[in-house]
């Protein structure tokens, strides 16, 4: 079991290394006395991108974030994740707040708070954690949630067995308007994405997404809130390149093949506004007309 554990982190660690070594990045140049006092405007006050990927608020959101940045669905919130938690910055009374790790993340570095994602209805927010779940997922990864209140996030949740006990490592939650889950397991040689559906509040035995497991190493989910279509990393040479994919449901409510997203830079997880309006790639940001241009007909 311990050499399978290690066996399973040696992906991860090289998914993370295909990030840092391949991103087509220029160099930037972070300003750690960044001036939030009148920084207004959506999305940290960043002028619009087009149909190019461009950085997204380099002196605000440092090299240091690991997966993508991700948005409330009022974009009233911004989340992304750094080695030490997760971090958020509000806008409040038309301006930014300095950014800090999240209540729910604050004091505990050793939990590897990761990939957050807020529900389509602004009401929970879903992470994968290492922290003490009870649940027998290798190497400990699984997946939690906070509920809204009015002071705040709750205290984190984890998700039920149902979910959480599905072999393997936990990696990246992303879900529908429907409720239904979509999340990546890494177990022994397998890579693959499920799909859980949320009936009369409670979630159903994960199955896998055929049509995109066949691809090969599948991770990294994003699903369309009306489940139109679902963007993911496919990962090749032994975890040393991270590739986007995404998929179009069709007529028939099946999933069309797969076509690459040459588009997107090399990285590692994605998201989509609310809206619709744009689309995040790790660090990167671009209008996300560049999806509905693919979208069949």
């Amino acid at each position: 079991m311990e050499y399978k554990n290690r066996s399973m982190l040696w992906i991860i660690l090289l998914v993370s290394l295909s990030i840092f070594s391949c991103a087509e990045s220029p160099a930037e140049t972070e300003d750690d006395e960044y001036d939030f006092t009148n920084l207004g405007g959506e999305y940290l006050g960043q002028t619009p991108p087009g149909r190019t990927f461009v950085r997204f608020a380099p002196h605000i959101i440092t090299d240091e974030m690991i997966h993508s940045v991700t948005a409330s669905p009022d974009s009233q919130e911004i989340y992304w994740a750094e080695r030490n938690g997760i971090m958020v910055t509000k806008l409040i009374d038309g301006r930014w707040t300095t950014p800090e790790l999240a209540s729910f993340s604050q004091g505990r570095t050793d939990f590897y708070d990761d990939a957050p994602v807020v529900s389509p209805d602004n009401t929970k927010l879903y992470f994968n954690s290492r922290r003490p779940s009870g649940y027998a997922a290798v190497s400990g990864y699984s997946f939690w949630y906070c509920e809204r209140t009015a002071s705040g996030w709750s205290e984190p949740q984890t998700l039920p067995a149902v979910i959480n006990e599905t072999g393997g490592i936990h990696w990246q939650v992303s879900v529908s308007d429907s409720g239904t889950l979509y999340f990546g397991i890494i177990s022994g040689a397998a890579i693959e994405i499920y799909s859980s559906r949320l009936v009369d509040g409670a979630y159903a035995t994960p199955e896998p997404l055929d049509v995109i497991n066949s691809l090969g190493w599948v991770i990294c989910p994003f699903i369309a809130p009306d489940e139109s279509y679902i963007i993911f990393n496919k990962v090749e040479n032994g975890g040393a390149l991270v590739e986007y994919y995404i998929s179009f449901k069709g007529n028939d409510n099946q999933w069309l093949a797969p076509q690459r997203l040459t588009q997107f830079p090399s990285g590692e997880s994605s998201f989509v506004t609310r809206d619709g309006s744009y689309v995040f790639c790790k660090s990167y940001w671009a209008s996300a007309q560049i999806i509905e241009d693919l979208r069949p007909d």
